[in-house]
Order: C-alpha cells, then sequence, then structure tokens
C-alpha cells in the first residue's frame, strides 16, 4: 500500500456467552425497562511487513517467540513485523422489551466499544440491516460504495481557504496512494470486490457523535493537545458471496474514519485532516 508495505490484519471475534441484562429508561419517560445486550467482543491486529535480522540481544527476543517462529532462535531471531495496530472491544446488539416477548427495537440498535493503545477509547452506536441482492453480482454494493464515498470523503476540513496548501496536500497523497483512491478511500474496497457474485450483505454502521453528551471518543492528555483525535465513524459488511462452484462463502468488510487536527486551518483555528483504516477480509479457521 503506497510504498510497497503490505499489511497483516487478524481479526478474531468471539460470542459473548449470554445475554447481558441491563436496564434504561423508556424515551420521555421515568418508566424503567429491561434492556438484553448480546453480541461479541473482539481483538484486531495489524502488523506491517519488514524482513531482516537483528542482534541476539533484542528486547523482544522471548521463549515464546522463538517457540511460534519457525526459523529463529535465540541466537539468530528473526525480526517480527512492528506492529500498526491492535485493539479490543465489542459489537453488542441492543434489544429492549420482556425476554420472552416481541422485541421493541430502540433508536440505536447496535453499539461498538473499543480501546486503542494508541491511546483513545470509544462508544460508537448506530443501527444494524441486511440485504438481499435481487442478482448477485457486484453491483448490489453500487449504492453503499457511493454512499461510503459521501461519508468518508478524503478532503480536509477548514483547509480549503489556501489553495496552494490544499493542492500540496493532494500532491503528497496522489503521489503516495495513486489519485484515484486518494481522492476516494472506498475504491479500496470497490477494488476488493470486483467481479465477485455478492449474493446479500449484512450491515453495521456507527459514530461516536450518536452519544447525548458530545463525542463518545475520548483520548489521553498528550493525544488531545497534540492532535485532538474525534468523530469516530464506522461501517463493518458481512458478505456472503457465490462460488463459481456454487457454494457460499462469506468477507468482512470494513472502513472508518475520524478527524485529526493538526495546523491552522482558514479562521484561525485548527485543521482537521481524515484519518482512515480498512480491509477486505476472508475467515482464515472455522473457528476464528
Amino acid at each position: 500500500l503506497g510504498q510497497g508495505i503490505t499489511f497483516q490484519e487478524t481479526f478474531t471475534l468471539n460470542k459473548v456467552r449470554q445475554s447481558v441484562r441491563d436496564r434504561m429508561y423508556e424515551q420521555d419517560s421515568d418508566e424503567l425497562i429491561d434492556l438484553w445486550l448480546e453480541g461479541v467482543y473482539y481483538v484486531k491486529e495489524i502488523n506491517t511487513s519488514r524482513s531482516g535480522r537483528t542482534s541476539g540481544n533484542a528486547i523482544y527476543v522471548r521463549e515464546e517467540y522463538v517457540k511460534e517462529h519457525p526459523n529463529a532462535s535465540r541466537e539468530s531471531p528473526v525480526e517480527p513485523d512492528p506492529l500498526l495496530h491492535v485493539e479490543t472491544g465489542q459489537w453488542l446488539s441492543m434489544v429492549h422489551g420482556e425476554r420472552n416477548a416481541p422485541l421493541v427495537a430502540p433508536r440505536f440498535t447496535v453499539t461498538r466499544l473499543g480501546s486503542i493503545p494508541h491511546g483513545s477509547s470509544f462508544v460508537a452506536s448506530g443501527r444494524f440491516r441486511g440485504t438481499h441482492c435481487e442478482s448477485a453480482s457486484e453491483h448490489c454494493m453500487d449504492g453503499e460504495y457511493a454512499i461510503l464515498a459521501q461519508q468518508y470523503s478524503s478532503a480536509p476540513l477548514n483547509f480549503d481557504c489556501d489553495a496552494a496548501a490544499l493542492a500540496s496536500y493532494y500532491e503528497v497523497m496522489d503521489r503516495k496512494y495513486g489519485a484515484d483512491y486518494a481522492r476516494n478511500p472506498v475504491a479500496f474496497l470497490e477494488n476488493a470486490t470486483r467481479g465477485l457474485r455478492i449474493s446479500s450483505f449484512l450491515k453495521w454502521e456507527v459514530s461516536s457523535l450518536a452519544q447525548q453528551a458530545g463525542d463518545g471518543l475520548v483520548n489521553v492528555p498528550f493525544l488531545e493537545r497534540q492532535i485532538h483525535p474525534s468523530a469516530l465513524n464506522s461501517t463493518l459488511y458481512k458478505l456472503t458471496v457465490e462460488a463459481d462452484d456454487g457454494s457460499t462463502y462469506d468477507l468482512l468488510q470494513y472502513i472508518e474514519g475520524l478527524y485529526f487536527e493538526i495546523g491552522t486551518g482558514c479562521d484561525g483555528t485548527r485543521a482537521k485532516f481524515p484519518h482512515f483504516a480498512m480491509n477486505t477480509m476472508r475467515r482464515a479457521s472455522p473457528h476464528d
């Protein structure tokens, strides 16, 4: 990606063992009602590629790593790929009412909670839906990708008053990712499903801005002071794809973005630059 660096992402999901009972106030009422939470907890880890060897005194040379890597030894360790991102969290489904009674959908039907060692934690809420495609082709997702392209724009905010600076920004981005991808990060997702026969999809869409008390994204003090990450939005798909032999398989596809405040913007306040993560993944193991 960009300068020839490759990334390996692992996304491990486990079902929460049973429903978790909670309470909530009915909207515009003081009445307490039952809320049942169901979902999965996850671990996400992204590594970047690197090859080479280092000295046997490297801090990461531990028995666990030596045991796991077939080409490593304490005398000649293999350098592990640098860790780019690690995250733990939950995706929760929220329905309320009596447990065995018809379920009533609240304003938000899903919530994602996460913690990232960069120094951020978040609560993002939103909705879930499923779609069965009329014909099994990549066109099933065309409308979705068009919507995502509007939601996840690469254009910085509060920075368009300086034409030269904005042109320089896009020049750097075009050179690194190519104009098609730099101007529309959703093109990475479109490219990954081109030519696939998608028969249906499930969609989870959440935002940290859905919280009543402002942004649900919080950061450690130094991160707040440096770039003030804000406004996390996340969209996750589970795609069902028809294979040539008539069988089906699933893909997970996601995009998420937030803003970093860097430099001075048009009105003397800081400009906001988008920061994205996206990928398309296939199940590596029936137990993953």
